[in-house]
């Protein structure tokens, strides 16, 4: 049934999700990809400043002077352990967030008895939905974008840096303050409520 199918879906997404960082961490390790970069440890070549593999193949050079000593091809390797996966997962969040907003405004649409009512549920789902999605990007953007200068020139900006890794740890407190936020609204709403019951008593 449909609780058959939900568990189905919820046991292959935790699997897939404890399989991938597994395999990526594993492979990490004997790829010797782990290495200093900056201030903290993270995919990337070593020493700093070698040359990696993949790029002295787009400069056709005949001998590699600076070969990486570990963490070879290690951008490469960034983008398909992390970077790929987390803007697919971006992409697949967003599209299913639009797609059960689509759900709901069309019932809303629908079902006319409770246009009013629904048309609420529809405002604040879109809210929470716009706000997630703004979390992740906010956590995840200036990151892409160090991985991507990275990819075209040695040289490393301290404060652009220090933004991505300063922003990229707060992911799980913009979203538990995104997950809040309906409690604040029926917080809110209990309160005008009381306040309009005592302004009614008051003036009767």
């Amino acid at each position: 049934g449909v609780a058959g199918g939900r568990r189905w879906v919820e046991g292959a997404g935790d699997s897939g999700s404890f399989g991938f960082a597994l395999g990526t961490g594993v492979s990490g390790l004997g790829l010797s990809l782990f290495n200093a970069n900056g201030v903290h440890c993270w995919i990337a070549p070593s020493p700093r400043g070698c040359i990696q593999s993949f790029k002295a193949l787009q400069l056709e050079l005949a001998t590699n002077p600076y070969p990486c000593q570990r963490g070879d091809n290690a951008y490469i390797y960034n983008m398909a352990f992390v970077y790929g996966p987390v803007w697919l997962s971006f992409l697949i969040m967003t599209t299913s967030l639009l797609l059960i907003y689509c759900r709901i405004r069309k019932l809303n649409l629908a079902t006319a008895r409770y246009h009013r009512e629904g048309r609420q549920i529809q405002r604040r789902f879109a809210t929470q939905a716009t706000l997630y999605v703004l979390a992740w990007f906010l956590s995840w953007s200036v990151m892409s974008s160090i991985h991507v200068r990275a990819l075209n020139t040695h040289d490393h900006n301290f404060w652009h840096a220090f933004a991505g890794m300063t922003l990229l740890p707060l992911q799980g407190f913009w979203n538990m303050l995104v997950f809040k936020y309906p409690e604040y609204l029926a917080w809110r709403d209990q309160k005008k409520r009381e306040a309009s019951e005592s302004s009614g008593e008051g003036n009767t």
